[in-house]
């Protein structure tokens, strides 16, 4: 494909890396054969546009719910200086030692299966990301439980939220 093809196609999506438009490029090429330069060109030019179109409808759907505060809980220690997040572990230690048992158990599982969650893509975290981190630390807390209930992971869930809340309020103020 001319040069100038490609350049139009990278600045026409900005939005996306330029290794996954040249990707396109190739793939396009490949699809094409020896049919022409034009036809590459437009194969490129419609998968990019499906491309773009996904990762507008992805951002439109879950990028916004971060914005209302709905996942405060889950993302509250995230930022800080290292000086401040290192005293806030030692304090949030303390908090959690003075919870019940079940909670305890639900943070240790949280961290680990956060420590064990593969890397989000962009480093930008999206609902099924947080759905997805939610459902095997659940999983993971029944076959803990002996009660193996719902309803005892939710009572955990609940008094964890509530530590994680007011530590936050005592953080802030």
């Amino acid at each position: 494909m001319d040069k100038g093809y490609e350049r139009e196609l990278v600045y026409r999506f900005r939005d996306i890396p330029k290794d996954e438009v040249r990707q396109e490029i190739r793939i396009a090429e490949f699809l094409a054969a020896d049919r022409g330069k034009r036809l590459a060109f437009v194969i490129a030019l419609r998968n990019l546009q499906d491309l773009d179109r996904k990762r507008r409808s992805y951002e439109r759907r879950f990028c916004g719910l971060f914005m209302d505060g709905q996942y405060d809980d889950e993302l509250a220690f995230l930022g800080g200086s290292l000086a401040d997040r290192f005293f806030d572990e030692l304090e949030w230690r303390d908090i959690i030692a003075r919870l019940p048992l079940p909670a305890r158990r639900l943070d240790e599982f949280a961290k680990a299966e956060a420590e064990r969650f593969e890397d989000v893509p962009h480093g930008v975290w999206q609902l099924q990301n947080l759905m997805e981190l939610r459902r095997r630390i659940k999983r993971r807390y029944i076959e803990w439980d002996r009660e193996h209930s719902e309803k005892s992971y939710l009572r955990a869930r609940s008094t964890l939220t509530a530590a994680l809340r007011k530590h936050g309020g005592k953080r802030r103020g």
